[in-house]
């Protein structure tokens, strides 16, 4: 029984997800992933994402 309960709320986390995924491509479709609705609706704007950084070479000769 307790089992029956956790996989349906797995589920139901599962689907949400998907859903709400979905509800976002569909708004960064229409409006841009840069506009003021997207992050209106829950999205990060494209401009406020953190840019990756450059990785260091390395400056010790391999011996």
């Amino acid at each position: 029984m307790a089992d029956d309960l956790l996989n349906q709320l797995k589920k139901q986390g599962t689907d949400l997800r998907n859903w709400t995924s979905r509800a976002m491509s569909g708004v960064k479709s229409k409006l841009w992933a840069d506009g003021s609705e997207y992050e209106v609706d829950g999205g990060v704007r494209q401009c406020e994402r953190k840019k990756p950084a450059r990785k260091a070479k390395c400056t010790k000769p391999v011996a």
